[in-house]
């Protein structure tokens, strides 16, 4: 059977991060490949797992190097996708899941490889609320949610699947099982 790739995108505060991190708890022939970017972590965030934390010069370098392939500019950070990562995975037999965000398209233009894209979205209220309660500066929850509002307008329609996460995360992941066995 052919290894999957899901890549997971939607606006800030979504629940992205938390419904992969549940679906990887019950889907174990899964593997994540984390993106790279130059923003600094968040309390919760680990090296490796939920990104790459790169300083600008270090995002630049691989950037240049190609390792790196694509780059997405967000809130004044940018963000990116070593594809070898993922083809690395497959070559190893593991399917993947991402949090890649828009940097998705590129991967799909990249590898030679069937890729599922996931966007996971809720109403712009629930971002808000979400970005308040873990923490953000409320000058970058209005910054986020006012991307989050550009992004609902023109992203969901160019993915493959949407799970409205407005509920519990055990529901939006249960969702992203279902989809994952089709």
């Amino acid at each position: 059977m052919r290894q999957k790739v899901i890549c997971i995108g939607g606006p800030t505060g979504a629940g992205k991060d938390s419904i992969v991190t549940e679906f990887l708890k019950l889907r174990p022939d899964f593997i994540r490949v984390p993106r790279s970017t130059t923003r600094l972590p968040r309390p919760h965030e680990i090296e490796g797992v939920h990104y790459h934390f790169l300083s600008k010069e270090a995002f630049s370098e691989q950037e240049e190097k190609k390792l790196i392939v694509w780059v997405d500019h967000f809130c004044n950070h940018r963000y990116g996708v070593d594809v070898t990562k993922i083809s690395d995975a497959l070559a190893n037999g593991n399917n993947v899941i991402g949090v890649f965000g828009v940097c998705s398209f590129a991967i799909k233009r990249a590898l030679l490889h069937p890729i599922s894209l996931v966007y996971v979205m809720a109403p712009l209220q629930v971002l808000e609320e979400r970005l308040i309660h873990r923490g953000d500066p409320m000058e970058q929850v209005r910054e986020r949610v006012l991307a989050a509002s550009k992004q609902l307008s023109r992203e969901p329609g160019r993915f493959d699947y949407i799970i409205k996460n407005t509920n519990t995360i055990a529901e939006a992941v249960l969702e992203l099982l279902h989809y994952s066995d089709a």
